[in-house]
């Protein structure tokens, strides 16, 4: 009997620890997985848009139709299917230092969006001034074929530089482009700074307490250096968190944006996906 046992409580711990290593070696590899996929490079390294990794991994062929003399095909996604659908570009003004780029929708011919950019040739810049997405509740990457555009086009010109000048409410879309905020020191005295506190706290319902928090000085002796843009969104920051939308739409804190460097190597890996002028003829000016 004690054999019988011994031998009963053996086979049982070799059971038990072929189970516990089956276990372990699966457990391994679960991990190992896990860490291999957390490895992986991401497709973009600054743009944080879901439609630009979905439209960089999907298979787009265009039509053959003519949608006339200097149009531009591309497409974006149905937000309920995640298919690629058919768009065209198309310049409106190109004239002096100003050009505008609609983007259409072939069936109905509706405007999904639109971009307007000004160029500066003493500053070797081109500036996003405005875009627009009107067709968002039925398709998702307007906005990622609109800055793909700007970046195709800054690229084909040889332009150095390209800002946009973005509204309170349009902030964080275009920190997720991978915009940050341009580096704007203005020396103010004492009595400005007070200005400035006083007047934030009266437009936002902010604590003086808490913009003295928010706003990004350094004092020179009689001078005070102001890191505005970065004051600015420190503010837009606090509201989001702690305002309504209102307040934080309302406010006049436009914040001069630039890309970073990432962000100009992740669109430029987007265009030569996907290229919306790259290898065609170029729109000459109107």
């Amino acid at each position: 009997m004690k054999i019988f046992n011994i031998t009963n409580s053996r086979i049982s711990n070799c059971r038990l620890f072929s189970v516990f290593r089956r276990k372990s070696v699966a457990q391994n590899l679960a991990a190992d997985t896990f860490e291999r996929r957390a490895k992986l490079p991401e497709i973009f390294q600054e743009i944080k848009f879901k439609s630009a990794e979905k439209i960089y991994k999907t298979k787009f062929t265009p039509s053959d139709n003519d949608y006339g003399k200097f149009t531009y095909k591309s497409f974006v996604l149905d937000k309920k299917t995640d298919t690629p659908v058919e768009i065209f570009f198309q310049p409106k003004i190109m004239s002096g230092n100003i050009e505008e780029y609609y983007i259409f929708e072939p069936e109905t011919m509706d405007v999904l969006g639109m971009c307007k950019l000004e160029f500066d040739e003493t500053k070797d810049l081109m500036e996003i001034a405005y875009m627009l997405s009107r067709g968002k509740d039925k398709y998702s990457g307007i906005g990622t074929r609109i800055y793909q555009l700007a970046f195709e086009l800054k690229n084909m010109r040889n332009i150095k530089n390209i800002q946009i000048v973005s509204e309170p409410k349009a902030y964080f879309f275009h920190e997720k482009a991978g915009f940050k905020p341009i580096k704007c020191i203005e020396t103010i005295d004492s009595e400005k700074y007070h200005n400035i506190i006083s007047s934030f706290s009266r437009d936002y319902g902010i604590s003086e307490k808490n913009l003295k928090k928010l706003i990004i000085t350094q004092d020179k002796g009689d001078e005070i250096l102001w890191d505005k843009y970065s004051s600015y969104v420190n503010i837009l920051k606090y509201l989001k968190s702690h305002a309504d939308e209102k307040t934080l739409n309302s406010s006049n804190l436009f914040v001069v944006m630039e890309p970073n460097v990432s962000a100009i190597e992740d669109w430029e890996k987007l265009a030569q996906k996907h290229p919306i002028f790259l290898g065609k003829e170029f729109p000459q000016k109107l």
